[in-house]
């Protein structure tokens, strides 16, 4: 299960990383990889360049997380994994960052949401998951975060014109879409199939 989350399977995580991920029924196990949204599974969203892994402390603090590895760390911290994306809102392109964190369990998740140092915002009323959700405007972002099972995801788009806010609501119920497709309880290669089809 190690291998899951490695730089090398980041660009095969779709074929190879999502079915390792979710074989095992501890959420602990899941590859945060596999859950990132595929190209145009929110229109006119695309991933834009690698996906940063993170199997450890170390590597997280290595990336591009801006030395908030101990906040992570802080509450169990497991393996993580960062994407860039594109998408064009009127005639400008803009960038979107989808970062998800595997903190280990749910209380941890549940915590680093709950941590005023990690994010803030407006509780989302229609939140479709077990956990919750939060959306923050700034001057010139849309941020979601959100927890669910063991899982911390945090989406921020670069601009808020137009439907901004809208489209970061996609990545994120594109996340929790898979989060809850395979429970963790009682995750299963069959449980997948639909993924593919």
């Amino acid at each position: 299960m190690a291998g899951c989350c490695s730089g090398a399977l980041a660009p095969l995580f779709v074929l190879v990383c999502l079915p390792i991920a979710v074989l095992s029924a501890a959420c602990v196990d899941i590859c945060p990889a596999s859950l990132l949204p595929l190209d145009e599974e929110c229109a006119g969203i695309t991933r834009d360049g690698d996906t940063f892994i993170a199997n450890n402390v170390q590597e997280l603090a290595d990336g591009p997380i801006n030395g908030e590895a101990y906040l992570y760390e802080k509450y169990g911290f497991v393996k993580a994994a960062i994407q860039s994306y594109a998408t064009v809102i009127g005639e400008a392109p803009v960038w979107i960052m989808v970062s998800v964190f595997n903190q280990g369990t749910a209380a941890n998740a549940e915590a680093l949401y709950e941590d005023p140092n990690v994010g803030s915002g407006d509780a989302i009323g229609d939140w479709t998951g077990s956990g919750a959700g939060r959306l923050k405007l700034d001057l010139l972002t849309v941020t979601i975060q959100f927890w669910e099972e063991c899982l911390f995801g945090s989406i921020v788009i670069g601009s808020r014109e137009g439907d901004a806010s809208d489209r970061a609501r996609c990545l994120a119920d594109a996340i929790m879409t898979t989060v809850q497709m395979v429970p963790a309880e009682h995750a299963s290669w069959g449980d997948l199939k639909t993924r593919f089809r």
